[in-house]
This record gives C-alpha cells, structure tokens and sequence, in this order.
C-alpha cells in the first residue's frame, strides 16, 4: 500500500470511530461522574454519649426511611425516623436525646442504630456513659 492510500486508511479509520457530533468513540458513552447521591450512615457524634448524640446519613434515592435504636438484646429502643424522604445534598443529621419511645431515660450501655432505606441497610455501635 502507498503513503497515500495508508493515509487514507488512517483517515477512514480515525473518522469511523468518532462521532461526528460531540468527537466521542462510537459505541462509548460519555461519562457521568460519580453518582450525586449516595448511601452512608456515619459515626454517631459523640461516642460515647451522654446523654445525647447526633446520627447523620445519606440515601440515595427517594424512599422509606427507618432509623431505629436497639439495645445489645436486640430490642427496639427508639424509633428516631420513620418516613418517605428523598436525597437531600446536606444528608440528613438526627439527635437521640437518650430517651426510649415511652419518654424514659435509658440507662448506661451500649446501643445500636440501624438505617433501613432503598437498597440500603447499615447498622453502627453508640454507647452512652452516665
């Protein structure tokens, strides 16, 4: 093959595997960046805590959303947050003032918390010092 025909290859090559609109390799779709949202519980502040603490998280999509305290038995202490709520920039930041769903101040121990959200379940330690 000449100079000029392998050019010409080059050429035909080259304008075959872009997009004639935005430069992109056909069949390779631009890239989205991470996604804007994402899931997360995090560590409660302080831990530990008395008598209170502050639970932040992230979802990812719009759903319903329980946040829930247990003792070590595995019995519901708290129900902090049961509701529909959709991906907030800021994530989402509760306060457990220590008190379990009857009002009444828990004792010294350790706790669990657990998010159960869309495609999402998380669960962290918090205990509370008297």
């Amino acid at each position: 093959m000449s100079g000029e025909a392998a050019d010409l290859v080059i050429d035909l090559f080259q304008w075959s595997s872009t997009c004639p609109i935005n430069g992109s390799p056909i069949g390779v779709e631009e890239p989205t960046g991470a996604p804007r949202f994402t899931n997360a519980l995090y560590q409660a502040q302080p831990n530990p805590a008395n008598p209170s603490a502050t639970i932040r998280y992230t979802i990812a999509e719009k759903g319903q959303v329980g946040l829930r305290i247990f003792d070590v038995g595995g019995r519901l202490v708290r129900t902090l947050v049961d509701q529909v709520q959709e991906p907030a920039e800021a994530g989402f930041e509760v306060i457990w003032d220590g008190m379990n769903d009857q009002g009444q101040r828990v004792g010294s121990g350790v706790f669990f918390y657990q998010i159960d959200a869309p495609g999402f379940t998380s669960s962290k330690k918090l205990v509370i010092l008297k």
